[in-house]
């Protein structure tokens, strides 16, 4: 059961804090702004498509892959990315009023969280590569040479 539920959640950690973040940056501006009107909604999610869309396009310029949905899984909880998206919304939010405050505070807060994921991602995958490097070392011999003080050799 455990790994039935660690595959439930696995995949869905990377769009269930990015929904958090959404409606954590609608709440934000609202508070300050009050409730939005029909252009300002359609600011907000421009800001969130826009965002994403310009995120999309630096990887394929880098000539990196965008995977299909549900392939990429975080091992972990985005809670990092998740305190600093809200924070920089939080900020947008306050500082620009108006209906394009709308579409800012969405767009830095969709910038913001997929670049922390990011982060998470490249310094998990990291320290994940680096154990195993450590275990390979640590199991498994390098060359023929280290077996030469064995004295069951494979070659005897």
């Amino acid at each position: 059961m455990p790994r039935a539920l660690s595959n439930a959640v696995g995949p869905a950690a990377i769009p269930h804090g990015f929904t958090i973040v959404v409606w954590g940056t609608a709440a934000w501006k609202a508070e300050f702004s009050g409730p939005p009107r029909g252009f300002s909604i359609l600011l907000f999610v421009a800001g969130a498509v826009c965002g994403y869309a310009l995120l999309v396009g630096v990887a394929r310029l880098r000539r990196v892959p965008v995977p299909t949905p549900g392939v990429a899984a975080l091992p972990g909880t985005p809670a990092p990315a998740v305190a600093v998206a809200l924070g920089l919304a939080f900020l947008a939010a306050y500082l620009v009023g108006g209906p394009l405050g709308w579409g800012l505070s969405a767009l830095c807060a969709t910038v913001t969280y997929f670049c922390g994921v990011t982060i998470q991602i490249a310094i998990i995958g990291k320290t994940l590569e680096a154990r195993s490097r450590r275990r390979q070392l640590i199991l498994t011999p390098h060359s023929p040479h280290e077996y030469s003080n064995w004295k069951d050799h494979p070659d005897e």
